[in-house]
């Protein structure tokens, strides 16, 4: 062991010395690389530069609704929304003539619409059969605020109307 320490103590004495620097490349002959920027003579100022006239309008052939980022535009989709329901019964007979009197109902409504109203003008009137009840509802609302709009037209011809949890079809 005192050998391996006594050889690291040489080699490590060995290197340890002073040199001096040698500096690469010290031949007077050899000059500095060429900088182009102290002779250029490209006068910037003989060269104005004008901005390019612009069109009025850009005319696409693309469709207005892809140029907003509407590409799901007119489609419809089934999600989680609202409905009203008007009747639960357990009348098959009681149940058709509600849905038609709902349907002519509605369909003089429609046109009464205030213009700030959330509500579609177009309203489907559905028939479910839930053992063991005929449910009649209307609508296809994606927010409860226009459900509750829809009630509150709805309630003051049909008694006992409500909001209910559905899934519904819209069209975006």
């Amino acid at each position: 062991m005192r050998f391996f320490s006594l050889i690291a103590m040489v080699f490590l004495a060995a290197c340890g010395g002073s040199k001096e620097l040698v500096v690469p490349n010290s031949d007077p002959n050899v000059t500095a690389p060429l900088v182009h920027a102290d002779y250029e003579t490209f006068d910037v100022t003989k060269y104005e530069d004008t901005p390019v006239a612009a069109p009025e309008k850009l005319v696409h052939d693309v469709p207005e609704s892809l140029m907003q980022n509407r590409a799901d535009a007119g489609v419809e989709v089934e999600v989680a929304g609202y409905r009203v329901q008007v009747l639960a019964t357990l009348d098959p007979t009681e149940a058709q003539a509600m849905e038609a009197r709902l349907t002519n109902w509605w369909s003089r409504r429609s046109d009464m619409l205030s213009p700030d109203s959330a509500l579609p003008a177009e309203m489907k009137v559905y028939r479910q059969y839930r053992q063991p009840y005929y449910r009649i509802r209307i609508g296809d609302l994606a927010r409860r605020e226009e459900a509750e709009e829809l009630l509150s037209m709805v309630s003051r011809a049909f008694d006992g109307a409500f909001v209910v949890p559905d899934r519904v079809t819209i069209r975006r």
